[in-house]
């Protein structure tokens, strides 16, 4: 499942959340993926100044109106792609 989709399911999430959710991810190409993910204006993180400090990603309005659109492609390819005939 892609970082996108754990977000819109499951709304604001911190670092080891989302990194449980994606099967063998290591901990700097997740961050890698955040970071570029957070440039694009697709994700928002928040620092949140608790004891300890909090770091918590959510998707931006922008994001959310895309989400839709990528379930239907994720359908569409699962319905006809040679990739997943055994």
């Amino acid at each position: 499942m892609s970082i996108l989709l754990i977000l819109a399911t499951r709304g604001r999430m911190r670092f080891n959340e989302i990194k449980s959710e994606l099967d063998g991810i290591t901990s700097t190409t997740l961050t890698s993926r955040l970071k570029h993910l957070e440039a694009c204006g697709i994700i928002t993180r928040e620092v949140i100044p608790d004891a300890p400090v909090r770091v918590e990603y959510e998707l931006t309005d922008r994001a959310r109106e895309a989400i839709p659109i990528i379930v239907d492609l994720m359908r569409w390819y699962e319905k006809g792609s040679d990739c997943n005939q055994s």
